[in-house]
Parts: structure tokens; sequence; C-alpha cells
């Protein structure tokens, strides 16, 4: 079969917009469900914090997201996930939990972000800070750890 000149373009341009119309990252694997983003961030506890990672040895907040739910380099930062991603009042486990956080200078918010275990409990797991491993922390309560007691808002993946 002979194919028409130009026909790999057009096939290259119409899956293109099709990403973009459907809000997808073209790198993106297969779809992560929430109980399966949740299970690799479990297996993640204990590791490292280190700014700039998204695994396997150590993470910060937005590579341990973006590997929890196989997102291609479209998806790195919380910024990206934040402005990417649907914007929900209602989460559920799996969702995504924004804060402000800390910010380089010129940087915008969300400067952190978590995968909610549990929203009865305000239980999430994060890659908080150096210092901290990948851990359990505690969200939205005035007892939660500096920075994460004030949530930006909620994105659903």
């Amino acid at each position: 079969m002979r194919r028409r000149p130009g026909s790999s373009l057009l096939l290259l341009i119409t899956i293109a917009a099709a990403a973009i119309f459907f809000g997808r990252n073209i790198l993106q694997q297969q779809p992560v469900s929430p109980q399966a983003a949740i299970a690799y961030s479990k297996a993640q506890l204990g590791k490292p914090y280190l700014w700039g990672s998204a695994g396997p040895a150590s993470f910060d907040c937005s590579g341990l997201v973006q590997q929890a739910y196989r997102w291609g380099a479209g998806l790195r930062t919380s910024q990206d996930q934040w402005a990417s991603l649907r914007h929900i009042s209602k989460p559920e486990p799996g969702d995504l939990v924004f804060f402000r956080g800390l910010l380089q200078p010129g940087e915008a918010p969300p400067g952190h972000v978590g995968i909610i275990v549990s929203v009865r409990r305000h239980l999430m797991i994060d890659a908080y800070a150096r210092g901290f491993p990948v851990e359990y922390d505690s969200f939205a309560l005035a007892g939660s750890k500096p920075g994460l007691s004030a949530v930006w808002g909620y994105a659903s993946p």
C-alpha cells in the first residue's frame, strides 16, 4: 500500500490536537488508577527528599506525584500539575492537595503537592522538604507541619 505524501505529518498533527483538546499529556503512559498511585506512593515511604528529583532513589513533592501517576515531563512541577488538572472542591483518595509552599524567587504558587490517602483523617503522602523522607503527613489541620494547614486547592488526576 502506498502512502499519500504528508499523511504521517497529518496523523501526528491530529494526535497532538486530540491530546491538547482532551487535556492529556501525549507523553503519559497508560492511565493510572488512584489506588495504584497511592500504592506506588506507599512503596516510596522512607526514601529521601531531594529537590528536583523524580525518583527512583529520591523525590521532591511533584516528582513523587509525577511518578505515581506516570506522567510525562509536561507535568513535572506542582505549578504544571495545578494548571493542567481539573480543580475540585470535594477530594477523594488519590486526588492531589496543593499548598502555597516555599517558592523560589519569581515562582508562582502552588509550591507543594501531596497525594491524598484519607480525606476523613486529613492524611496524605508527600515529599515535604529536605531532611524529611517521603512520608505520611496531615493536611488542613492546625497541627499540620508548617505550610500544610492552609490548602491552596484540590485537583483530580
